[in-house]
């Protein structure tokens, strides 16, 4: 198995490396750690303005950007670490996910740590969720990867989740499974971040061979490409929201593509085919509704 740790902290562009490596890597497995600054990252087929506090996202120039695997919703920053397993070759219906995560599991354990899983392939530590995971597959390739709450700020994880809107929302989008989590030094003894995740690629060692991976220049220039073209664009990270409704009081409009496909009589018809403001409720709040 290959094993990749990146020393980049940029939520964009490890989104289009994993693509790259998805498509082109020439390697049979791969293991791949990175972590992230502040960022909000939604499964493929999700709706921001449900899953995220965008207004807050904004205030605190916190990117919300579009996986290309499905699952929930998850916020990063530089003390989660993140994982993707990708394997190659191998028919992705048959692949076990239990195995292909087996190594990243097994070394945690041998670290001390008394980790369960669940039938959704998350990672517990007493009944709490300490890691989430998401899948994407093509062909013959599978993409596994998860997410570890080392130290994160869960106070922040709660500001840019969650919402009290009372906006009424119908849409055949995928939504999150909120569960209670936990960071591994509330109950361990884990050093920084960055030594954490230098001892778990050392206990991965012992468990299976691992090979550095040599990052080729067209892999990184593509997926510096893809980060301009895709991973920071609206229209993917937008655009792509499923068809949904959204009523508040006695207003409803309905959005297609991240724009208004149609409003409420009463609301100023021009906003059809306009974006979707990112403050969904406020923008509600300011229509003036006789």
């Amino acid at each position: 198995m290959k094993f990749l740790v990146s020393d980049r902290l940029d939520p964009a562009f490890h989104l289009a490396l994993e693509e790259v490596l998805f498509f082109e890597g020439d390697f049979d497995s791969l293991l791949f750690f990175y972590r992230n600054t502040p960022s909000v990252i939604l499964g493929k087929h999700q709706n921001p303005w449900m899953e995220a506090n965008l207004s807050v996202a904004e205030a605190e120039s916190v990117p919300v950007l579009r996986r290309i695997s499905g699952g929930g919703c998850v916020v990063h920053d530089e003390d989660n670490i993140n994982y993707s397993l990708i394997q190659k070759d191998v028919p992705s219906k048959t692949v076990d996910f239990p195995s292909l995560y087996r190594p990243v599991l097994e070394g945690l354990r041998q670290m001390g740590i008394d980790v369960q899983t669940s039938e959704r392939n998350d990672f517990r530590v007493k009944g709490k969720k300490i890691s989430g995971s998401a899948q994407y597959m093509r062909r013959d390739t599978t993409l596994f990867h998860g997410t570890l709450l080392v130290d994160s700020d869960l106070a922040r994880i709660h500001r840019l989740l969650d919402r009290d809107e009372g906006i009424v929302y119908e849409t055949h989008a995928a939504n999150s499974v909120p569960s209670p989590v936990l960071n591994l030094s509330e109950e361990y003894e884990i050093g920084s971040t960055s030594e954490f995740l230098a001892r778990w690629v050392d206990q991965i060692q012992e468990i299976c061979q691992l090979e550095p991976l040599q990052l080729k220049a067209k892999w990184i220039d593509k997926a510096e490409k893809l980060v301009e073209e895709k991973y920071r664009s609206w229209e993917w990270n937008r655009g792509m929201t499923p068809v949904f409704t959204a009523k508040w009081d006695s207003v409803e409009i309905k959005v297609k593509n991240g724009r208004f496909l149609t409003v409420s009589d009463s609301l100023d018809q021009s906003w059809v085919g306009k974006e979707v403001p990112e403050d969904l409720l406020r923008w509600f709040k300011e229509q003036n509704i006789s």
